[in-house]
């Protein structure tokens, strides 16, 4: 494995979403942040990513990244306050609310997961 790990974050929260991007590139997480889902979609055609994670304030572009999901077979992690059965391999925090540590913790776990997938 070369250089750092790829994650496509994704959330409409400008500032969330720029906090959540800085907190990654500071782990040592490569991160490419898209606000627009046209974007995502873009860069999840011509781009590999080991990571997507979904903010809550995406919630509405769920159910597009779970079936492009299902060809690109990458984790997902989305931020949710809501329950539902995740699908399989569908990572599902319980809280939004997570500190910058949990958050970190639960890519991590991600990651891990999806890379004996």
């Amino acid at each position: 494995m070369c250089g750092p790990r790829e994650i496509l974050s994704l959330g409409h929260n400008p500032r969330l979403l720029t906090h959540r991007h800085m907190l990654l590139k500071k782990a040592g997480y490569s991160v490419v942040s898209a606000a627009h889902p046209v974007k995502a979609m873009k860069l999840l055609a011509t781009r590999s990513f080991d990571l997507i994670l979904v903010g809550l304030s995406a919630h509405a572009e769920r159910i597009l990244i779970e079936r492009l999901n299902e060809q690109l077979k990458v984790p997902l992690l989305f931020l949710s306050c809501d329950e539902f059965d995740p699908t399989p391999g569908m990572c599902t925090c319980e809280d939004a609310r997570l500190s910058s540590e949990e958050l970190l913790q639960q890519i991590a776990v991600a990651l891990l997961d999806g890379k004996s997938n």
